[in-house]
């Protein structure tokens, strides 16, 4: 068993520490935080990401809706498989003038990062979607992938990617 270290990187934000309801975690973990946000103004639009919570994606946010190097760690690929899953814990800074918070993630084996870039409604439905990077990347060896994804938040609060571009892969 790994002993559990959290660092993290705030740009003029107050840091908040955080856990889920998950009792153990394996896992050496790292979380990275940044700020990154930037908002199309778009009229009649409703918009689940004002004052939002990077913890929301880390709890709620459907891996099995992208491509990414957990996806072999997903057992049931038929149920929703959220990062909380895998990492328990996290460290997340506070909201910085309602801007959004990037988080990362790593273990031992892989880097994770959840990058906000933009948030404006994508498939024009009335309600707003965000657009991150992520990046996933091996800690050792050549595996290093960026998408672009946008995410939108489904009607049960959960949130799934609506669409995925790969910027690169090794």
């Amino acid at each position: 068993m790994f002993l559990v270290v959290l660092t993290f990187v705030i740009l003029s934000c107050q840091n908040e520490s955080h856990s889920s309801d998950a009792d153990n975690n394996a896992d050496s973990v790292k979380a990275v935080v940044s700020t990154a946000p930037q908002q199309a103004k778009q009229a009649n639009v409703s918009n689940p990401f004002d004052n939002f919570d990077i913890g929301e994606l880390h709890k709620k946010l459907n891996l099995n809706t992208f491509h990414s190097s957990l996806g072999p760690r997903i057992e049931d690929k038929t149920k929703p498989a959220y990062l909380v899953d895998f990492y328990p814990k996290y460290t997340a800074a506070g909201s910085c003038d309602n801007e959004i918070s990037a988080l990362g993630i790593e273990d031992p084996e892989w880097h994770y990062e959840i990058i906000p870039t933009k948030v404006y409604d994508y498939n024009n439905d009335g309600i707003m979607d965000l657009e991150v990077e992520f990046i996933d990347a091996a800690t050792h060896g050549t595996y290093d992938s960026k998408s672009q994804l946008v995410i939108s938040k489904n009607a049960d609060g959960t949130y799934s990617c609506i669409r995925e571009l790969n910027l690169s892969a090794n």
